[in-house]
Order: structure tokens, then C-alpha cells, then sequence
């Protein structure tokens, strides 16, 4: 079974119906998916045990996991995008290799995308600087710092000679990832409630949407400051050039204060690209119209 295409153009193709295989191209294109292999390699279990089971300090990327039940929900997705675009699908941590994405107009980043090394997080905010755009879909979006070994192919998650405690990017040498993309899972939490409020509902990628709802166990979410039940952007802590909320409804953070749920947009200075974060992966599940709508909307939006 293969997700796209009919013959082996670049994609993410199935052996045995369950095991990924990504097919890359030439990197000058519109949109580069980026499948989360080395994430899925941490997180999934094998046989009920996984690397946190056996608090394995490094993981080996040579190691095969199943494809991930969020690059399943978007195969339909990926079809329709393929058919519009000019695309290209890379795995995340060639991320690393920053001639992999500097061509690409737009990145798709989603599913679980928590570890990241510190190549990958420069390579991507060099990215963005230089004028490519991101869209986020995806909930501990850049939570976790890990290091790779290139000569082995392996990934460290903590350095055992020194601490059994996996990094956050939140703390990790004052360089925490809402100061680049503009949110954090801090500033989400959980939320009660499913549809969202359109703060911008004349903006393009909600072009034919009506309403959107969503259920998620936790969301990505920028700093806010409440005035009665509208949201501002705190932009003591988002200092770009340009922070918009353009769907949202209330949530409560890890620390009990009202956050929010948000669809986001930013752009960090007058000449970068822009960043657009749908705020948690249950997007890549939720398998429906206005899905599709929304995540072809934005792709269109940011391509051009």
C-alpha cells in the first residue's frame, strides 16, 4: 500500500501495509512534508515497552516503527496537496541538513513533533528568517531537546554520564521555542470547549469554512492577556513583527490560569516567512471537510 501516487514519486510509500519508506526529491518545490520518524521511534511502543520503559539514553534510527496514526489521517491530505503542488517529503531529522528545506516555499510540520536538536531548531528558525513559511500541527511542538549522532545514526535524549532527566527546550540554555514560533503547550493546556470562535473569519485560510471544532488533549497555544473574552497576543513575550489569533476559545494551563485554544499566524520580522500553528495534531485525525478545507486554505495562502 502506498499513501500518494501510483509509481514511486516522491511520498510515503507502505511495506507490509504498516512500515514507512519516504521517497525525496530535489528540494526546489512549493510544500516539504516532514514525517516524524525519529519522534515516532521514541515515542511508539514495541511490545509494550518503549526508550522511557527502559530509560534508554539513546535511540538508534536505523530501528523501524509503524507509520504513525496522524500521517494516516492526513493521506488523503497529502493526495490533494501532491495533486496542487510541487512537493517533497523528508524525514524530521534531516531537518538537520538545512539544504533539505531551504528550498521549499512552505514545510508541513506535524504529529508528534516534541524532540528536536538544536541543529534542527537553528536550521528552522534560519529557515523562517530567510523567508520560509511553517505550518504547525502538532501539540508538545519542539519540547524536548535531543542531539544526533551522525557517524552512528544515533539519538541521544539526555547524556547518561551526567542526569537521567530528558532537557526542555522551555529551559534549556534560556532558548525556549515560543521566543522563535511564538507558542508552547504552557500557554495552552486543556479546554472544555470543542468549536472555535473566529477572531478573523475573512481571512483566507478559512475561505468556504463556516465553523470549526476540535477535541484535543492538549494544545500549542501563544501568551495571551484577557480583556473580558477577547484574547491579545502578550507581546512582552511574542515580540515579532507581526501576532494574530484567528480562531480561539478559553482553556486552562498547566498552572490553572485561563489559556487559550488558537489558530495562529505570526511572522517574526517585516521579511521572514510566516508561521501559521493549528495548535495540536487530533488536526491530522480528524478526518472531515473543513479539515482538508482549512489545511489546503493555509497551504494556498502561504505559498504564494
Amino acid at each position: 500500500l502506498q499513501l500518494d501516487g501510483t509509481s514511486f514519486q516522491p511520498g510515503i510509500y507502505l511495506i507490509a501495509k504498516a512500515y514507512p519508506i519516504i521517497i525525496s526529491r530535489d528540494n526546489n518545490c512549493d510544500v516539504t512534508v516532514v514525517y516524524p520518524h525519529m519522534n515516532n521511534l521514541i515515542y511508539q511502543k514495541v511490545e509494550e515497552q518503549s526508550v522511557f520503559s527502559y530509560n534508554l539514553h539513546k535511540t538508534n534510527l536505523k530501528r523501524t516503527a509503524k507509520v504513525d496514526e496522524y500521517t494516516l489521517g492526513l493521506a488523503s491530505t497529502f493526495k490533494q496537496i501532491k495533486a496542487l503542488y510541487k512537493t517533497n517529503y523528508i524525514n524530521d531529522i534531516e531537518i538537520e541538513d538545512y539544504s533539505k528545506i531551504e528550498n521549499s516555499k512552505v514545510l508541513v510540520i506535524y504529529g508528534k513533533s516534541s524532540f528536536w536538536t538544536p541543529k534542527m531548531k537553528e536550521n528552522l528558525s534560519l529557515y523562517i528568517k530567510n523567508g520560509g513559511s511553517v505550518i504547525f500541527i502538532s501539540s508538545y511542538l519542539i519540547n524536548n531537546v535531543c542531539w544526533y549522532d551522525k557517524s552512528t545514526k544515533t539519538v541521544a535524549l539526555y547524556d547518561k554520564n551526567r542526569s537521567k532527566r530528558i532537557e526542555s527546550w522551555h529551559g534549556y540554555n534560556g532558548d525556549a521555542p515560543r521566543y522563535f514560533i511564538g507558542t508552547s503547550y504552557l500557554f495552552g493546556g486543556k479546554s472544555s470547549h470543542k468549536d472555535y470562535v473566529f477572531e478573523d473569519e475573512k481571512h483566507p485560510i478559512f475561505d468556504g469554512i463556516t465553523s470549526l471544532s476540535l477535541s484535543a488533549n492538549l494544545y500549542n497555544s501563544p501568551p495571551v492577556t484577557w480583556n473580558e473574552n477577547i484574547p491579545n497576543i502578550d507581546t512582552s513575550v511574542v515580540k515579532f513583527y507581526s501576532a494574530k489569533i484567528l480562531a480561539f476559545n478559553k482553556s486552562e494551563m498547566t498552572n490553572g490560569e485561563i489559556g487559550i485554544k488558537s489558530i495562529s499566524e505570526f511572522q517574526p520580522d517585516s521579511t521572514s516567512g510566516k508561521i501559521i500553528n493549528f495548535g495540536a495534531e487530533e488536526w491530522c485525525t480528524k478526518i472531515d471537510s473543513s479539515r482538508d478545507k482549512l489545511i489546503l486554505n493555509t497551504i494556498n495562502y502561504l505559498v504564494k
